[in-house]
């Protein structure tokens, strides 16, 4: 799944959250994916800080995300 910075849904998220488990986890692989894809910004160019202000709402849109994370299980 490719994430364009500037247009992250309800969808997405919820779909990334049932891939993850939960929604912190979620959050944090949409952020990656839309981090890679940021444009470059120019000097007369505002379009980092409106790109910065859509992962925080993306972020707040999902919710603070759950407390524990899900656990892996490794055998010794």
């Amino acid at each position: 799944m490719v994430v364009d910075a500037g247009h992250v849904d309800i969808p997405t998220i919820f779909d990334a959250y049932k891939k993850s488990g939960d929604y912190g986890t979620a959050v944090e692989d949409l952020l990656k994916q839309a981090i890679l894809t940021l444009p470059r910004a120019f000097d007369d160019d505002s379009s980092a800080s409106m790109t910065i202000d859509v992962l925080r709402e993306m972020a707040t849109q999902a919710g603070t995300g759950s407390t524990q994370r899900k656990q892996v299980h490794t055998r010794t």
